[in-house]
């Protein structure tokens, strides 16, 4: 009977620690089921032509150094970016100090303090027969101490292990944060940089539209001399010129706009935004070959954005872990170590010590920690679904970039086809014109409607650029995670 009467609070012991060691773990569900992730995307029919690897770096295959140039920049220059890895520095800090859970709290005290009180001076009395005479001296008296304690609170269930994991999740999730600021980032660097050539190129297109024109009114004049022609048709082509020139305004305008963000995303000056892009770029560049998709699945991996969100729903459930395992009985160990004494001198007399161990187990709160675990537990479907809109979105985005591939192809084809049916309508209206077969009125629209496809192609091709950024973007890639935090001098390449 007494061996089995000491068995029974190990086992009970034992019991308790092996049911209370997943406290709090929740299963999380499988966020491909409730987003019901295909096993391939819905995308039009590409063309035959071979897809370029899978991206190992940022949209880089455009054929300009100059940006890459100015992305690199833009890494260690941004201050949005900036921000970003201080709130990771932020967040590593907070993980730091929930570790420190893991080692005893030591503490030490030192004081010393005097006092002055009054102390009984019995005197004899010469008088036989009468009491002593009691008097009352003051004095001064010494109090010194030194003590070291310690104090560690033992993780039974393993709830301060909990919060440190979530703190962890945490951290990683701030870091693919910063990683989706990147993607952001290089986007909008490219947008930038594409707009202003694109208006540069309009600009060009425009200027020697401009030409052709003066050239009509020219052409209009001579014939005026000749009898052949009206005033009406030198007004009509002088309109015409006009509508041009003032273009050119607009192209000056869109220009600078572009380039002062540009400028911001590199962490200059608006105003220093007219020299980053050289003069001499004035074409867009051709569209490198379509890099590889893969299947839905790589996403998760692929995608910050959705890293992040695995982070977040895994911090979730540990902090529903330890919500949990709150409610259960803490306990409490603590030692000290002191020296006390009226004398410095005997300070190191005597050494005192003292341990003690304590449980608590809260009885009643109110529903506090009750309230704590549902609000951990609602959290973590807030941000379960998140997860899943979010991969949802993740879809969406590569779907509509492909789709947006094949469909703008087209519409380059169709408008490349109309620039040359354009130019050939104004190339016979113009000798029927001058054969007297047509008013000049015919001539005119044929030229106004070929100058408005040329401009057509160019904003359509600038359209197939943005497209393919996006696709980059919303493909997402490994690159990301080799990013580093800009150095002290804000110098150097932040990524291998």
């Amino acid at each position: 009977m007494r061996h089995s009467s000491r068995r029974a609070p190990l086992a009970a012991l034992a019991c308790a620690l092996a049911l209370t060691a997943c406290f709090g773990k929740r299963p999380i569900p499988d966020v491909k089921q409730t987003a019901q992730l295909p096993e391939a995307f819905a995308a039009p029919p590409q063309d035959a032509a071979p897809a370029a690897p899978q991206l190992s770096a940022w949209c880089s295959d455009f054929g300009q150094a100059e940006l890459d140039d100015a992305v690199k920049m833009a890494f260690s220059k941004n201050l949005n970016l900036k921000s970003s890895w201080a709130r990771l520095d932020q967040s590593q800090a907070i993980l730091r100090q929930t570790r420190s859970s893991l080692y005893p709290s030591v503490t030490a005290d030192a004081s010393t303090g005097l006092s002055r009180q009054n102390f009984a001076n019995v005197q004899p009395n010469p008088n036989v027969g009468q009491p002593p005479t009691v008097g009352f001296e003051p004095d001064v008296i010494g109090s010194h101490r030194i003590s070291v304690g310690a104090s560690y609170e033992v993780d039974l269930w393993g709830k301060l292990a909990a919060q440190r994991d979530a703190a962890a999740f945490d951290v990683a999730a701030t870091r693919a944060d910063i990683e989706v600021i990147a993607y952001s980032l290089t986007s909008s660097v490219a947008e930038s940089w594409f707009d202003i050539i694109a208006q540069r190129q309009k600009r060009e297109l425009i200027g020697q539209q401009i030409l052709l024109n003066e050239r009509y009114i020219e052409l209009l004049k001579l014939r005026l001399q000749q009898g052949q022609g009206s005033a009406l048709d030198i007004n009509q082509q002088l309109q015409q010129l006009e509508q041009l020139r003032a273009q050119l305004h607009t192209l000056d305008l869109l220009e600078v706009q572009a380039a002062q963000r540009l400028a911001v995303l590199l962490g200059r000056a608006p105003s220093a935004g007219a020299a980053l892009v050289p003069a001499a770029l004035v074409q867009l560049p051709e569209l490198p070959a379509l890099p590889a998709q893969g299947v839905p699945a790589d996403l998760l991996e692929r995608r910050p954005d959705l890293r992040a969100a695995q982070a977040r729903l895994e911090a979730s459930n540990q902090r529903i872990a330890a919500a949990v395992r709150d409610r259960l009985p803490t306990l409490r160990l603590s030692a000290s170590l002191f020296l006390q004494a009226q004398e410095v001198a005997n300070l190191v007399d005597d050494i005192f010590w003292s341990a003690t161990a304590a449980a608590s187990q809260a009885i009643f709160d109110g529903g506090r920690r009750a309230a704590a675990v549902e609000g951990a537990e609602a959290a973590q479907r807030q941000t379960y679904y998140a997860y899943a809109h979010t991969l949802l979105t993740a879809l969406q985005e590569v779907e509509s970039a492909l789709a947006g591939e094949h469909y703008q192809r087209q519409i380059i084809d169709k408008l490349s086809l109309q620039r040359d049916i354009a130019q050939t309508s104004l190339t016979l209206s113009r000798q029927n014109y001058s054969r007297g077969g047509l008013d000049f009125l015919r001539v005119l629209t044929s030229l106004q409607l070929m100058q408005q496809v040329e401009q057509s192609l160019i904003d359509a091709q600038r359209r197939q650029l943005s497209n393919r950024i996006q696709l980059c973007r919303a493909l997402g890639g490994t690159w990301t995670r080799a990013l580093k935090a800009p150095a002290a001098n804000e110098e150097g390449v932040l990524y291998e």
